[in-house]
């Protein structure tokens, strides 16, 4: 999942890369750490921009890896992105990207944080 996202999503990637390199020094075969570094790249994105088609198409893909994938890509996925997604993000900025993000996903973060983010 990882490599796919790479080739599918190349800007974000580098970004997500330069915030765990400032953490964690290196990139290593760890993806729980690679995909909450993910979220923060999202997380600073949704600070600066408004949601666009990438937006759209990142929550897809994460929808349906986690639809289809095995036990562990739907733990790294819940765990590791969904979990921290919209931390910090003011909560104007929020509701336009909770309004992309999918069902699924939605019911995920629900599920660990008690309600949605506040839009």
């Amino acid at each position: 999942m990882y490599k796919e996202f790479n080739d599918q999503f190349p800007d974000v990637s580098n970004k997500a890369n330069h915030i765990h390199m400032a953490y964690w020094g290196e990139i290593n075969d760890d993806a729980y750490s690679w995909f909450a570094s993910l979220a923060t790249a999202l997380n600073k994105e949704m600070i600066r921009q408004p949601p666009n088609k990438t937006h759209e198409a990142i929550f897809e893909f994460f929808r349906q890896h986690y639809l289809m994938g095995d036990a562990q890509t739907k733990n790294c996925i819940d765990v590791s992105l969904v979990e921290n997604l919209f931390w910090q993000v003011p909560q104007n900025k929020i509701e336009p990207y909770w309004t992309l993000f999918p069902g699924k996903l939605k019911c995920l973060y629900e599920a660990f944080h008690g309600s949605p983010p506040r839009t």
